[in-house]
């Protein structure tokens, strides 16, 4: 499901000039799942080497981190880890819309209709742990530094934002703020459309949701991990935060004689007993002390050409001038770095 914040934020565009010099922690489950929908031959299917693998990550993935190095931008991939059982409800759905999808996209197969099939094919897609094997595999020869976050890759990125290891987090996911990260960079990774900067200061400056106030509109508006209150959307949260101050003041009010007086009021009076459940308290603490690493280094490690080229040509099928002129954006950032670092760049993220 996701949480849906687009109709209260009003982000600044940005440039990668504008950014030339930053460090990035970018969602790479959220990254690859955007090559895999859009890099795909005209059947619609996912590009292969020539022993079948998939490899349309892979291209992508070369690609952007190309594009940002070259930008002056070093990214830290961080992937994410085994999910919360709370999730699993969302994932499962997931897993039922990729069936539905699947079922209409052999009837598109059998009509030959390219355009459903093209769409069909994204909305088919997983993210495989031998893809996560592959593209780290090839960030280990590149020496580009990468996380395995313990649970949510998005939580990880809000930790690295939040202790001033990275400057920003890059993710399409707006559950990232509610984590707590200050700076969320969104469609770094694409090719059509602008980067957006966001603020977390921004939500608390223009509508008063603080921390605290953000995880009690994401139980209202609905998460990965809560349904949220059917009918409420952001704007209805948002008016009765103002209204009352937070949703626990809400209940109180509630319990002292308050009477709803709107539509958005009488539908979160009406399912108090799952907002002030157990599940609620447990969704609470998730975003307000997620599981992260608490202790890591980003410093890159010496990049190995020959590596690169080997995975990259003969493992699967790019040309050499392609794998080549990326070895050589790898070294001559890895140089770069070293020449401007005297020290290793590290942090701890436990308090």
């Amino acid at each position: 499901m996701g949480l849906n914040l687009r109709a209260l934020l009003n982000p600044a565009m940005v440039s990668h000039r504008d950014l030339a010099g930053e460090t990035v922690a970018v969602d790479a489950y959220g990254m690859l799942y955007q090559f895999l929908t859009t890099l795909r031959d005209a059947r619609g299917e996912l590009l292969a080497d020539r022993h079948g693998n998939t490899i349309s990550h892979l291209i992508g993935l070369v690609s952007k981190t190309q594009e940002l190095l070259s930008a002056g931008i070093r990214p830290v991939y961080v992937f994410d880890g085994p999910p919360h059982p709370l999730k699993m409800q969302t994932l499962k759905k997931r897993a039922e819309s990729k069936d539905a999808a699947r079922l209409k996209l052999i009837e598109a197969i059998e009509a030959r209709d390219r355009d459903a099939i093209r769409r069909l094919s994204g909305q088919t897609t997983y993210v495989t742990d031998e893809m996560v094997a592959s593209a780290t595999a090839l960030l280990d020869a590149c020496g580009l530094p990468y996380v395995m976050a313990p649970q949510d890759g998005e939580a990880q990125c809000a930790a690295l934002v939040a202790t001033g290891a990275v400057d920003a987090a890059a993710s399409q996911d707006y559950d990232t703020l509610v984590y707590g990260a200050p700076r969320v960079l969104r469609n770094l990774t694409s090719t059509k459309r602008e980067t957006e900067e966001v603020l977390l200061a921004s939500l608390e400056i223009d509508h008063g949701l603080d921390r605290d106030r953000l995880v009690d509109l994401a139980l209202l508006v609905g998460n990965d991990f809560h349904d949220g209150v059917k009918g409420v959307g952001p704007a209805g949260a948002v008016r009765v935060l103002k209204a009352h101050g937070s949703l626990a003041a809400f209940f109180d009010k509630c319990d002292n004689g308050h009477v709803p007086k709107n539509a958005a009021e009488k539908r979160v009076a009406a399912a108090v007993g799952e907002l002030r459940s157990d599940v609620a308290e447990k969704v609470r603490e998730l975003f307000l002390r997620p599981h992260v690493l608490d202790e890591l280094s980003l410093s890159p490690g010496n990049p190995d050409a020959t590596t690169i080229h080997e995975r990259l040509v003969e493992v699967h099928g790019f040309s050499e001038g392609r794998a080549d002129t990326f070895a050589t954006t790898v070294v001559t950032h890895f140089e770069r770095f070293q020449a401007t670092s005297r020290v290793p760049v590290q942090t701890r993220l436990a308090g």
